[in-house]
């Protein structure tokens, strides 16, 4: 990803030929096991005209997402002792509602793990003849507090749902990036419902 065309041009907004620096950055703090938030402070250093959340949310992305890359190559490799896999999302408040609704859901051993922007989900791989059992995020969510459920979702998108006019697997929505490629974000309640959404957003929370 670093050395991609793409990459380039997104640093080169912020200053001009400065791509080859902070990649040789992000690859040598990589091999090293220096952590994203240590690597965006180091990369806004060395570009001089991004903020820190900019520095970060690239960090953060080209690791998780490289560290996604290699865990499919890793199970593909030894997909003579895995069936499958399960993806899993850190469920909680800060948890968009597209991962918790794909948590807990099975995939292809070498089937890639799409996330969005700083997206923390994973997989666990299964061991053929081997049972294990994950509660899906569908279940999870509707065990928590309607409080909670709330601040996940937000109050339109949460009476929309109560509504039944949008299911947990409706927020998942697919979206290009330059330079990762195919990744998932969690969709709008215009996006998946239209004008229809309007009558949820004037609704009193």
């Amino acid at each position: 990803y670093a050395s991609s065309e793409a990459w380039r041009a997104e640093l080169n907004l912020f200053t001009k030929n400065i791509a080859d620096d902070a990649m040789r950055l992000v690859v040598r703090n990589f091999v090293n096991g220096i952590n994203p938030t240590e690597t965006a402070r180091r990369l806004r250093e060395t570009i001089g005209t991004s903020s820190l959340a900019q520095s970060e949310n690239l960090m953060r992305t080209i690791q998780l997402t490289s560290y996604r890359d290699s865990l499919t190559l890793y199970h593909t490799a030894n997909a003579d002792i895995f069936s499958h896999k399960i993806r899993i999302a850190t469920l909680g408040e800060r948890t968009c509602v597209s991962c918790i609704a794909q948590h807990g859901t099975r995939m292809r051993i070498d089937e890639e793990i799409k996330d969005h922007h700083r997206g923390r989900c994973s997989a666990v791989a299964v061991v053929r003849g081997m049972e294990r059992n994950i509660q899906t995020g569908e279940v999870w969510f509707g065990q928590q507090s309607e409080a909670s459920q709330k601040k996940i979702m937000g109050g339109a998108a949460y009476r929309a749902w109560k509504d039944d006019a949008v299911q947990l697997k409706d927020f998942v929505h697919p979206y290009e990036n330059g330079v990762f490629g195919e990744m998932q974000r969690e969709a709008s309640l215009k996006g998946m419902l239209g004008a229809e959404a309007n009558k949820y957003y004037r609704q009193k929370p």
